[in-house]
């Protein structure tokens, strides 16, 4: 069957612990405040982000894709320690990482290298890694660790609502959400990514814990709750909300196992701080 390498990109938010257990390899994408750039989840962390965010008041942040040399450095590790490389990566309609890890495949056209759009982001993007991690250790071959791999980004939902749409509008991440843009004082607006976009799925008012929990209900609109689901949730320093809609989530579905962290920095480039989102991807019996 042959040895399996794993690689994702920073944006998974997966927490260290994980890829570290696993093995998983991570090529970061870049954020950029004015001539200075860093590195997601290397030289910058979700803490020093969000600080940077509110006292680097004259540069907005960018981010940038890694270059395909980034993934050619880690491809070409790999290749001589691994018989197969499985590449998956964020959506290809919020950012051209998954391009770069094409254009460094073909650098290599020795080498078996599988690269996946995950259409997917986030804490979302990390639950399917860490069950194509799953798998490559339960000694499945490729094949059928690719086909967890689709069936998770298949199955799973992803809502999210952040403080203000700002964000998203300036760094182009908004796709049909801008329609939102107008008239939402005192609204919060709650998105949803389908097909690999951001795109609106509603308008609530209210305090956030009421908007949660409407959300959660929307959730199981979304996702069976007949069915077992892994949870993950991502917050911008608001561990309070996480727990929260976690435990809200638990009294609606049978929780296998959850994880909640933050908004890593190029996520949070493109939300904002106070964002809260959650994915239930279901469990794969």
């Amino acid at each position: 069957m042959g040895r399996i390498a794993l690689v994702t990109d920073s944006t998974c938010d997966l927490p260290t612990a994980f890829l570290e257990k696993y093995n998983i390899h991570t090529v970061p994408l870049n954020v950029i405040f004015g001539d200075k750039n860093y590195h997601d989840g290397v030289t910058i962390d979700a803490e020093r982000f969000f600080t940077m965010l509110r006292t680097e008041t004259e540069h907005h942040p960018r981010t940038s894709q890694p270059a395909p040399g980034d993934f050619a450095q880690v491809y070409d590790r790999l290749q001589g320690e691994y018989d197969h490389i499985l590449s998956i990566h964020l959506s290809s309609l919020l950012s051209g990482t998954y391009q770069s890890a094409l254009m460094a495949k073909d650098l290599f056209p020795q080498a078996d290298i599988t690269v996946i759009d995950s259409r997917s982001a986030s804490i979302a993007l990390g639950w399917i890694v860490l069950l194509a991690a799953r798998a490559i250790e339960e000694g499945k071959p490729l094949d059928k660790v690719i086909e967890v791999v689709q069936k998770a980004a298949a199955e799973q939902a992803i809502l999210l609502t952040v403080e203000s749409l700002t964000w998203l509008h300036k760094n182009g991440r908004i796709g049909k959400a801008s329609a939102m843009l107008g008239g939402l004082l005192n609204v919060r607006p709650v998105l949803r990514l389908e097909e690999g976009i951001i795109t609106p799925h509603d308008k609530l008012r209210g305090k956030m814990e009421k908007v949660l929990g409407q959300m959660v209900t929307a959730m199981t609109d979304l996702v069976s709750t007949e069915q077992p689901v892994y949870i993950g949730i991502v917050h911008a320093e608001r561990p309070d909300l996480a727990e929260y809609v976690a435990k809200l989530l638990e009294e609606k579905y049978t929780v296998r196992e959850q994880i909640i962290t933050s908004v890593g920095p190029v996520i949070g480039v493109n939300t904002g701080p106070g964002t809260i989102g959650f994915v239930a991807t279901p469990v794969q019996e």
